[in-house]
């Protein structure tokens, strides 16, 4: 049995945001407007032809809560996001999955956490999984991975995952709202951790790492609380960072 794991805030979005359309009524009069039935039977369309390509059997849909855990730890964490415009039927088409679907929506997560913490519960979802998103941050999960703009499947490992989570430490994420270390882009974070990467054995020494993180911090005059705070926002929830009795996050910690 196989299930997919489905980013259902970017599905959501991309269908309402296609649905709009601009009306020109004369006399300098412009509306914008959607339709149901132009969103929702192609979402259905599309949700049904993934499970076929995927040869699954389950279909789960993560989304987010609107409330962010991630705002006690960094305040102004998405805060540029706030006067962003969305699409007019997003709520629609959110509440269409919520009552037609299989989801998970959960007090404080993001549906990244939510994905995150599904797909490294081997009791939450048992048997094969994939993940399917478009979204660059779910490298920092291990397993399956589906790029469903793409079209690709791709792995990745343990290792990588912690990889993938240090350079997100490192450079930040500008449309998430937290910056990283100030002058580390791509290349220098790859410069950086390239140093603790065993290619040939598939590892990565993620204590050594981190030391070198908090040095980079500390000569851009930044202490280790700043490169800790960058870390936790960075991280998308796995399911050893989950308290699933307390039903809260617990904060990320560098190994040690």
């Amino acid at each position: 049995m196989t299930t997919i794991l489905l980013d259902g805030d970017i599905v959501a979005y991309q269908f309402a945001s296609a649905a709009e359309k601009e009306t020109y009524w004369g006399d300098g009069l412009w509306t914008l407007h959607s339709q149901e039935q132009d969103t929702i039977p192609p979402m259905e369309d599309f949700l049904d032809g993934l499970k076929d390509k995927l040869k699954a059997d389950r279909l789960i849909v993560a989304l987010t809560d609107g409330v962010n855990w991630r705002k006690d730890v960094l305040p102004s964490y998405k805060s540029n996001r706030a006067e962003k415009r969305k699409p007019i039927i997003l709520p629609v088409v959110r509440q269409h999955l919520l009552d037609n679907y299989e989801t998970f929506l959960r007090p404080t997560l993001e549906g990244d956490d939510v994905l995150g913490i599904l797909m490294t519960s081997r009791k939450l979802v048992p048997g094969d999984k994939v993940l399917v998103s478009i979204d660059k941050d779910m490298k920092t999960i291990p397993g399956s991975h589906y790029h469903m703009r793409e079209g690709r499947h791709f792995e990745v490992s343990p290792a990588y995952a912690q990889y993938c989570h240090f350079f997100q430490t490192l450079t930040g994420d500008q449309t998430d709202g937290y910056s990283g270390c100030p002058g580390i882009g791509p290349k220098k974070a790859e410069g950086i951790l390239e140093n603790f990467t065993n290619h040939e054995a598939g590892t990565f020494d993620a204590k050594a790492a981190w030391a070198q993180i908090v040095k980079v911090y500390e000569k851009a005059k930044l202490g280790p609380d700043e490169a800790l705070t960058q870390a936790r926002v960075a991280r998308i929830c796995h399911a050893s960072d989950y308290d699933f009795k307390e039903k809260k996050v617990k904060l990320w910690c560098p190994p040690s």
